[in-house]
C-alpha cells in the first residue's frame, strides 16, 4: 500500500524461513567484575533475563541499547579500556575478534526468529474488482491436479488492509468474514499507516491458498469493511513451524 505519489511495490511474500537465534556474552575483559557497560539490541534484554540474574557480571554496569547485536560487538572491540561487554552472536564474535565468555545464554533454548522471503512479481497483488480472483503469478505447486481446497494444502495467505471505520467492533466485524467461511487466522498485527493520525494497517495471515474457494469468499466479505486491501502473498507453511526443540 504505497503512499500517494509512489509506485506500488512489485514484490510479494513467496516463503517463510525460521532461524534459530542464540545469544553469546562477549568481552575483552579479563575480569568480568570490571565491566561497566553492557551493549545489545533492545529486543535481546527480555530474552536473557535468567542469565543476567545469575550475576555473571558481578559489578555495577549500565545496559546500553544498540541498533544491532553486531554493532554491540563493534563497540566492545573499539573499547581500549576493556571494561565493556555485549550480548551478540557467535558470528559477531568471530568477525570482530571478541572472546566469547558465555554461550547460548538465551532464556528459551528454542528461541527462533521468522523471516519472510520476498520475490518480485510483474504487478501489484491486489484483490480484483467485482470478486475477480487475484493473479498471484507462478503458483506454489504448478501441478494442474493440485486441489487448493484440500485440507492437506498447508499454505498461508498474507493480507494487509485498512478499515473504513473506527467504530467499536469494526475489526471484529471485518474478521467475521473468515469465521463465516471456516478459515483459520494464524496471525494478526497492526502498524501505524503513516498517512493519517490513529489510522492503522492490519497484517493478517490466514490458513489456506488465496485461490481456494473459502479464502476467496472470505476476502470478498472483507472488502466492504476496507478502504484498502492487498494480498501480499501466498506461501507454503515451513516444516519448521511448530517444531519442538
Amino acid at each position: 500500500m504505497p503512499k500517494e505519489g509512489r509506485e506500488p511495490a512489485q514484490f510479494r511474500v513467496v516463503a517463510e524461513q525460521f532461524v534459530a537465534i542464540h545469544h553469546y556474552l562477549l568481552s575483552n575483559a579479563e575480569d568480568l567484575s570490571k565491566v561497566t557497560n553492557l551493549y545489545s539490541h533492545p529486543q535481546v534484554w527480555g530474552q536473557v533475563t535468567k542469565f543476567l540474574s545469575l550475576d555473571v557480571l558481578p559489578g555495577k554496569y549500565s545496559k546500553i541499547d544498540t541498533s544491532s547485536t553486531a554493532q554491540a560487538a563493534e563497540f566492545v572491540k573499539s573499547d581500549d579500556t576493556n571494561t565493556s561487554a555485549c550480548i551478540s552472536s557467535q558470528t559477531s564474535a568471530h568477525l570482530y575478534g571478541v572472546p566469547i565468555k558465555a554461550a547460548a545464554i538465551e532464556d528459551f533454548k528454542g528461541n527462533t526468529t521468522r523471516f519472510l522471503v520476498l520475490g518480485y512479481s510483474d504487478k501489484e497483488i491486489e484483490h480484483g474488482e467485482d470478486g475477480e480472483k487475484p493473479n498471484l503469478g507462478t503458483p506454489i505447486d504448478s501441478s494442474p491436479d493440485r486441489n487448493l481446497d484440500s485440507e492437506e494444502i498447508n499454505d498461508i495467505t498474507l493480507l494487509m488492509f485498512v478499515l473504513n471505520a473506527d467504530d467499536p467492533g469494526a475489526l471484529c466485524l471485518a474478521l467475521g468474514a473468515f469465521q463465516k467461511n471456516n478459515v483459520n487466522l494464524t496471525s494478526i498485527s497492526s502498524r501505524p499507516s503513516g498517512r493519517t493520525r490513529w489510522q492503522y494497517i492490519f497484517y493478517l495471515e490466514a490458513a489456506g491458498n488465496a485461490k481456494n474457494e473459502a479464502m476467496h469468499a472470505s476476502i470478498n466479505l472483507l472488502k466492504p469493511h476496507c478502504t484498502q486491501l492487498a494480498i501480499v502473498g501466498t506461501f507454503a507453511r515451513s516444516w519448521r513451524y511448530g517444531e519442538q526443540e
